[in-house]
């Protein structure tokens, strides 16, 4: 490889990784401010939405679980109600939503950590995510690639004494939910 090509390999990637590493920065501050990371011209993520399917909850530690007043189950029905109360366009019964509908569609996952220590003290990571997947072609390399594309993500870590764990845990659920309620109904005025 000559050194001209090799100069214009390192510079791309040094474009490159000063692109992604601004977007990073955006992300997090938009993650406060639903309109910060909009680009000019551009829509907010989740405009134009027309279709959420939740999928079940992740859960790993359901015996700590347990003993820390957590489920999966629970978890999930939380989420659900405050967005059906918010009147987010769900999919929940899967047999009704006919696959190739071209609706805008974002595919809502959770995921649950619970451990219980030596103390009776309960540590709960809840992550919730609203994603999609897209085929596209990303510069230099013409081949098409499946990606998946994040919308909107939110994480809560929650330590806490046994007795009060659960409710600690719904109201980080309750936040996160009402957060991504907040981003969608701003995105779509």
């Amino acid at each position: 490889m000559g050194g001209g090509n090799m100069f214009k390999n390192k510079f791309f990637i040094a474009v490159v990784s000063a692109a992604l590493i601004g977007s990073a920065a955006l992300w997090s501050f938009s993650r406060t401010n639903a309109n910060a990371a909009v680009s000019v011209g551009a829509m907010p993520a989740l405009y134009g939405i027309r279709a959420i399917i939740m999928n079940p909850a992740a859960f790993d530690g359901a015996n700590d679980g347990r003993a820390c007043d957590v489920s999966a189950k629970a978890v999930h029905e939380r989420f659900l109600e405050i967005f059906r109360n918010a009147g987010l366009p769900l999919i929940t019964d899967m047999n009704h939503w006919q696959r190739g509908t071209h609706l805008a569609t974002l595919y809502f996952n959770i995921t649950l950590i619970t451990n219980q220590d030596a103390n009776m003290e309960c540590f709960t990571l809840i992550s919730a995510s609203a994603k999609n997947r897209a085929t596209l072609a990303v510069p230099p390399v013409p081949q098409p690639r499946d990606v998946q594309l994040l919308y909107w993500d939110s994480t809560r870590k929650i330590f806490t004494i046994q007795p009060i764990h659960g409710s600690k845990v719904f109201e980080a659920i309750d936040k996160m939910a009402n957060n991504f309620v907040e981003n969608f109904k701003e995105a779509n005025k």
